[in-house]
């Protein structure tokens, strides 16, 4: 339940630093490093950030979250 609560608020925008200390966390790298995981979907808007740069262009909007 941790690692989804944590890998959930990432990609839902929430900072670092508020879900490391919503977990109890004393070190960000702790929920970064073991709580967070990436997913498909946000591997998905990365690919189509780094295509959309190289072809010197932005990425929709709806993939820039």
């Amino acid at each position: 339940m941790r690692h989804a609560f944590a890998t959930l608020l990432l990609e839902a925008g929430e900072e670092v630093a508020v879900i490391s200390k919503m977990l109890g966390h004393a070190d960000y790298s702790t929920t970064v490093n073991i709580y967070s995981h990436l997913s498909t979907e946000r591997s998905r808007i990365a690919a189509a950030r780094i295509d959309g740069l190289l072809k010197g262009r932005q990425a929709p909007e709806d993939l820039a979250r």
